[in-house]
């Protein structure tokens, strides 16, 4: 029974460590005034997960220029939002947009000097990967998977939407 005990506080132990691991690693950052600071440039459907994805930039990723790399200190958030259901199907706005509820999470992307690395084969460019809650707490998952799902974007600095970013 005492085995066993200390087996179940040895288990619950890990979690902590992990999460306090996870935290000190974070080289991302949650943007604690994403909402307020960031410019809105893109907003998308995600039919598949029944959401809606709106896309920000901080300003100085907005200085980009078209068919450019993205400077240093870019920051682009991704909020994710569950959205208004009529008989088991997303309700759309005026514009074809699914009509947002609340925020379930925020996916944030930094570009900075020699980051990327901790990706490996899985690198895209200089950019690092986090997912949070809307409090800011950390999402625990392998972020690499951003990583090489952005390698797809190679043509346009790692970045699917940086072409939204120009339209006026």
């Amino acid at each position: 029974m005492r085995f066993r005990r200390i087996l179940v506080a040895l288990w619950l132990c890990s979690f902590t460590v992990v999460a306090w691991v996870s935290a000190q690693d974070d080289r991302v950052g949650f943007p604690k005034d994403y909402h307020k600071t960031f410019k809105l440039y893109h907003a998308l459907n995600n039919e598949e997960r029944k959401s809606l994805r709106e896309i920000l930039i901080n300003s100085t990723g907005a200085k980009v220029e078209p068919g450019k790399e993205f400077p240093y200190g870019t920051v682009i958030v991704m909020l994710g939002y569950s959205v208004k259901m009529k008989d088991g199907q997303p309700v759309k706005d005026d514009k074809g947009l699914y009509v947002k509820e609340e925020l379930t999470r925020v996916d944030v992307m930094r570009k900075e000097k020699g980051f990327g690395k901790i990706y490996g084969d899985q690198q895209s460019g200089e950019w690092e990967y986090g997912a949070y809650r809307p409090n800011g707490d950390i999402i625990a998952g392998d972020n690499s998977r951003c990583a090489g799902c952005h390698m797809d974007a190679s043509g346009s600095d790692y970045v699917f939407s940086a072409e939204q970013l120009f339209k006026k």
